[in-house]
Formats: C-alpha cells, structure tokens, sequence
C-alpha cells in the first residue's frame, strides 16, 4: 500500500509529505543526490533539516505547495464539518 504523496515546503525547501507515513521526503539540491533512504525525515527532522526548527510546529511550518492537493468547493466544506448543516439556495443544483 502507497502513501499519499503531497508536495510540500518548509522554510523555501521542497519536499514530498508522506500523508499515511508522516514522513517527508527532501527535495533540497544537497539531498538529491543522496539515496532515497537518506532523505527520508520525520515531519520534525525535516522542519529542522529545512531550518525552521525553532518553530518545534511542523504542522504550521510545512505548507503545502498551491495546486498539489484538490481543493474542497466552496460551500461544501461546512456540510462537511457540520453534519447537521443543510444545503442553503447557493448549494443547490440550477433549475432549468
């Protein structure tokens, strides 16, 4: 079973974000040339490796790169976090 890959930045670094893993690839030019083993880091390794661990927040520092991951339309999002929240005139389909 894959992970869920999500490209990633930390700090102006590139990396690969293993959702299912929690574990980040980097991308930097240094890592690259480095097997693949090495180059894999705990979210906090690499928030630290990218020179934001000062932060001690990985979730805040690793921003997911625009455009990588699908975006929840607008809308729909507050059905999806309250479940008992009911579609108003906006969300419903357009008669013809």
């Amino acid at each position: 079973m894959s992970a869920v890959q999500i490209i990633v930045m930390c700090n102006g670094y590139r990396g690969i974000f293993l959702l299912g893993l929690q574990r980040v690839i980097c991308m930097c030019t240094d890592c690259c040339k480095k097997p693949e083993a090495e180059r894999e880091f705990s979210c906090t390794q690499y928030e630290q490796h990218c020179g934001a661990g000062a932060a001690k927040k990985w979730k805040a520092s690793l921003r997911i790169e625009p455009g990588c991951v699908p975006e929840v339309p607008e809308g729909l999002s507050h059905s999806i976090c309250d479940p008992s929240a009911q579609l108003s005139s906006v969300d419903s389909p357009v008669e013809s």
